[in-house]
């Protein structure tokens, strides 16, 4: 097949939805996601090489059952001394797309984002710092999480 060309025989594949071990099981993931689709389509954008590494951005489409999904995404993969790929990982929001146009659903995840995802555009890094308080006796303990965000100003 045309995978077994460029895919090392013991190739490990992982994205947000499944991890896979060989170049098998590869195959069976790619097919599996092709025949669920009614349409698919793979736009790369920006490639970048470095000695064993390539990294590719990149948007995905797919159409289920009338319904399409857009996937903006990146894939890191990893060259062995052979020249095909040993590893292949894919980088990119599954829930989001996936979910967001969902009734009901779709506003609880825009709300999850904005409360836990969305940062100013005026600060170049920010630090998730979770905070842990547990109170209570012996037999009941309560537990409160609370996840603020520290920033860095830009320069």
């Amino acid at each position: 097949s045309q995978w077994k060309a460029i895919y090392a025989n013991n190739v490990h594949f992982i994205d947000p939805t499944q991890e896979r071990h060989g170049i098998d099981a590869y195959i069976l993931a790619q097919n599996n996601l092709l025949q669920r689709c009614d349409d698919i389509f793979l736009e790369p954008h920006s490639i970048a090489l470095n000695k064993d590494v390539a990294f590719i951005e990149w948007t995905m489409g797919l159409k289920i059952q009338g319904i399409e999904f857009i996937y903006p995404g990146a894939t890191r993969m990893t060259f062995g001394n052979h020249g095909k790929i040993i590893e292949h990982r894919d980088y990119f929001d599954f829930i989001g797309p996936t979910f967001g146009p969902v009734p009901i659903l779709g506003n609880f995840i825009r709300w999850l984002y904005k409360r836990f995802v969305a940062w100013p555009s005026a600060y170049k890094y920010t630090i998730p710092i979770l905070e842990f308080d547990w109170r209570g006796d012996g037999k009941n303990l309560e537990t409160q999480i609370n996840i603020h965000w520290g920033y860095e100003a830009q320069e």
